[in-house]
């Protein structure tokens, strides 16, 4: 057993990776591969599992957003609301009370730049309190629940002013699709999987949904339970497809693009409907 082999058995021995599959290469050729532990209850590990990569999709959107910049579609300073004519009913929410929340029209529009960086005003809840607060008395659908409407979250800052960890590259499915006229699986298929031969790079492992990895969450206490619940849905049950949350890849092709349907009924909480309670959660 090489010293890499055995770096994979302790740590999956020791608890530190539910299981591990793992490559060296360089622009030649593969020098080591290896894996241990169980990538399901009864399959083994190995080369070929699938695995959801969730916001790693992140970075093919932002090529294939490039692609259209490159073909000048657009630019880095277009204005979505330009291109997405119902973006201009995204407003900032400034402030959660006792009587709501207020919500104004940002000082600038959004732009391809600010969806790129994070700058934009759309926030993950686990990273911004104030974007959790909203979702809790607003009612509003999650944003990553796969359908369009979820999008259409308020801005937790203006844009340029701030970052925030958030789901702004999902916007860019629909600016593709707009714009090239496929739908975003089609183009990125096209355009990005399809020419670097990236064959279990997809939007759908229905192909080989045998081979998709478990989810597992490492708990409080440090031990890891499945997902359960809360894991990946088929697609076919979302509205869109987007590129912000994405889903299954094989190591050995890096990237595995499917959007992530995750089961609300644990995560979202009813409204708030006390004055007492919405004072409690007041946020400026």
């Amino acid at each position: 057993m090489s010293e890499l082999d055995q770096l994979l058995a302790d740590s999956v021995e020791r608890g530190d990776l539910p299981f591990a599959v793992a490559m060296v290469a360089n622009h030649e050729r593969v020098l080591w591969q290896g894996s241990e532990g169980n990538a399901t209850a009864s399959t083994p590990a190995g080369a070929q599992t699938l695995f959801r990569i969730f916001s790693m999709t992140k970075p093919i959107g932002a090529l294939a957003a490039m692609i259209l910049v490159e073909r000048d579609l657009l630019s880095l300073g277009t204005p979505l609301v330009s291109v997405l004519p119902e973006f201009g009913e995204i407003q900032v929410l400034e402030t959660i009370g006792p009587d709501g929340p207020v919500l104004r029209p940002p000082r600038r529009p959004v732009t391809l730049l600010h969806l790129l960086t994070n700058t934009s005003g759309f926030a993950y809840d686990p990273w911004h309190k104030k974007q959790a607060i909203w979702q809790l008395v607003s009612g509003a659908p999650h944003p990553v629940a796969g359908t369009v409407i979820s999008l259409k979250h308020p801005l937790m800052f203006d844009p340029g002013e701030d970052f925030a960890y958030g789901f702004g590259f999902d916007w860019l499915a629909l600016i593709i699709e707009k714009l090239d006229g496929r739908n975003v699986e089609q183009f990125c298929q096209e355009e990005i999987f399809g020419p670097l031969g990236m064959a279990d790079t997809v939007f759908e492992p229905d192909f080989a949904r045998e081979r998709l990895a478990a989810g597992k969450v490492r708990g409080a206490d440090g031990s890891l339970w499945d997902l359960g619940d809360f894991a990946i849905g088929p697609l076919r049950l979302l509205e869109r497809q987007f590129v912000g949350v994405g889903n299954d890849a094989t190591k050995d092709r890096i990237v595995l693009a499917q959007p992530a349907q995750i089961n609300l009924s644990q995560l979202q909480r009813s409204n708030l409907s006390s004055a007492n309670e919405r004072r409690e959660l007041s946020y400026r």
